[in-house]
């Protein structure tokens, strides 16, 4: 069945799409991460001491340009999927009787408050996880919780290389700009990662769907 029939005939499938976002994003994420990172450590001198960047290398800088373009829409388009997929995915478990520690809303609000975006969605997707019935769930919890760390510790040190970039002295510009190449070199593996188990995860949860019957309006 088509993806598009899936959705359509299963009207309680509203997490798919957002699986299948991830997929794609972390594929365009993977690739920008390579080309950007190549690029940016080839030109962060120049890119340190702008009066200097016409002396780039041209395949280098446009490497640079290409990596930065599709890292940054693989990121922005990564992080919207896997929120929205947090946020539906645990609708879809608490309609059917599984246990929330938090509620299905906070899969999107979780991302936006300052100190709680550092554990809450993380604890949503778990607890999706637990409502998956899936096999293996112990595996995916692990999976998950590595995921999350990369994504955390990664984010972390991106905020340190963009305080670096900003800053007037050009040694300290010069750090952020290979801190930010090495960062978007090891982002490949939170988007590989992500990409396998968010994959294993939708499966489980329209396994569970086919099998059975969507909860009652207002069941919780």
């Amino acid at each position: 069945m088509s993806f598009q029939a899936l959705i359509a005939s299963q009207p309680g499938n509203k997490f798919s799409s957002w699986a299948r976002g991830i997929s794609m994003a972390g594929v365009v994420g993977a690739i920008g991460s390579v080309i950007g990172a190549l690029g940016v450590f080839g030109t962060a001198t120049s890119l340190a001491h702008p009066e200097t960047i016409s002396q780039a290398s041209p395949p280098l800088l446009l490497a640079t340009v290409v990596g930065l373009f599709l890292y940054g829409v693989g990121l922005l388009w990564f992080t919207v999927s896997l929120t929205m997929f947090s946020w539906r995915s645990a609708q879809f478990v608490r309609d059917r009787g599984a246990f929330l520690k938090w509620p299905a809303a906070w899969g999107i609000w979780g991302w936006f408050v300052p100190i709680l975006t550092l554990f809450v969605p993380y604890l949503i997707l778990r607890d999706v996880i637990l409502g998956s019935e899936g096999q293996d769930a112990a595996a995916k919890r692990r999976s998950l919780l590595w995921f999350w760390i990369w994504w955390q510790v990664l984010s972390g040190l991106m905020n340190v290389a963009m305080e670096y970039i900003t800053a007037q002295d050009q040694s300290q510009a010069f750090t952020g700009w290979s801190l930010f190449a090495g960062v978007m070199a090891f982002q490949l593996v939170p988007f590989m990662m992500g990409r396998a188990l968010f994959a294993r995860v939708d499966a489980d949860l329209k396994a569970l769907l086919a099998a059975k019957p969507e909860a009652e309006p207002g069941a919780n």
